[in-house]
């Protein structure tokens, strides 16, 4: 590109977790949350035009002095011959050392849907962000970590932005990494059931499910939840730092199904770090009980009618503990979800999805 053509920034979750794949494409990134920084950068870039600056001395004062800018072009990125990033330097010892991502202390800006149209995939739904990061730090999500630390939007927040969303839309979807250890959930749930509207949540943590959750997402139009066990055995449960067990999944399906909430959706992963023959056994012996689980409630024995079980081959993310580990070979994923889908074939309720499997 030459003197006059655009500046091309990045920015997102993506080029958060890792920059360099653009790099060599990237003019600068910006690395971390855009509500803390995108006024003071914009900012800039208007008052650099303004100045009349050349490309360089925008983009060395923008990597100077703006927190979370990123321009590949005044670092010296190395490589291991393995390909791992060995070393990451200034061109100029005046540049910072390390680039720092840019995060909110507080949610007070409302971060929800500002178009609305019939012909988008949920062309029926408002989105407001209720939460941001996971005080869980599972080792393989990415998202637990980019996002840290955890943050909540208060009750004042949430209530206007649930106002504004029933308005507007008659479904209110609850986004965020960790919906489900909201401390005002409940509330959100009754204060759009009182004012005749529907939820939608993704999945919820299986220890914060109790009957009153189950309840009043069900009666906000939830017809199917999702639970994220992630591994049939407590051995990877326990690797990978779930903080569950099976008396948590057993003790979830009882009160999903006491309050008639006969559709679940199940999210597992193959190709685990330290995945074993035995682990892959313990899966399908997880979704077998979750099949056969029943419990006796208004009048008569129900059993969920409608498991579907998403296989995801596990991928390692930046960032996280699980970073360096290898991916599973496509041979033994193929294999596996081979043996998991064998055990369902003609198995009642269990519907197995791997659309997005490696080789």
């Amino acid at each position: 590109r030459g003197p006059r053509d655009p500046l091309i920034l990045a920015g997102g979750v993506a080029v958060t977790l890792n920059p360099e794949p653009l790099a060599d494409f990237m003019d600068l990134f910006f690395l971390g949350e855009a509500e803390e920084a995108l006024p003071e950068l914009t900012a800039r870039l208007l008052a650099a035009r303004e100045e009349g600056l050349g490309r360089d001395e925008c983009l060395y004062g923008l990597q100077r002095e703006v927190e979370g800018v990123y321009v590949p072009r005044w670092y010296y990125p190395s490589y291991r011959p393995d390909g791992p990033l060995e070393s990451f330097a200034p061109r100029d010892p005046t540049l910072p050392v390390q680039v720092r991502r840019r995060w909110v202390a507080r949610l007070d800006i409302p971060v929800e849907q500002a178009v609305d149209t019939p012909d988008a995939a949920l062309g029926d739904m408002f989105l407001t962000e209720v939460s941001r990061g996971c005080p869980r730090g599972c080792r393989f999500c990415a998202a637990g970590y980019v996002y840290l630390p955890a943050r909540f939007r208060d009750w004042p927040s949430v209530e206007a932005s649930l106002r504004r969303g029933l308005e507007r839309a008659g479904r209110i979807g609850l986004v965020g990494t960790a919906v489900s250890d909201h401390p005002d959930l409940l509330r959100m749930c009754r204060y759009i059931l009182e004012r005749q509207g529907r939820i939608a949540v993704g999945s919820l943590r299986l220890d914060r499910l109790n009957r009153e959750a189950i309840g009043l997402l069900k009666a906000g139009g939830v017809e199917t939840l999702a639970i994220a066990p992630e591994a049939g055995s407590q051995r990877l449960r326990d690797m990978m730092g779930k903080g569950i067990d099976q008396g948590d999944i057993d003790a979830t399906a009882s009160a999903l199904l006491e309050e008639g909430m006969e559709n679940l959706r199940v999210y597992v992963m193959i190709g685990l770090p330290g995945e074993t023959e035995e682990d892959v056994e313990a899966l399908v012996e997880m979704v077998a009980g979750l099949a056969r689980h029943s419990v006796s409630a208004g009048g008569r024995d129900r059993r969920f009618r409608r498991i579907t079980v998403s296989v995801n081959q596990f991928i390692p993310k930046p960032v996280t503990p699980f970073q360096w580990e290898p991916l599973e070979r496509p041979e033994t994923v193929k294999r596996r979800l081979g043996r998991i889908r064998a055990a369902f074939r003609a198995r009642g309720p269990v519907r197995i999805q791997a659309e997005s499997l490696r080789g």
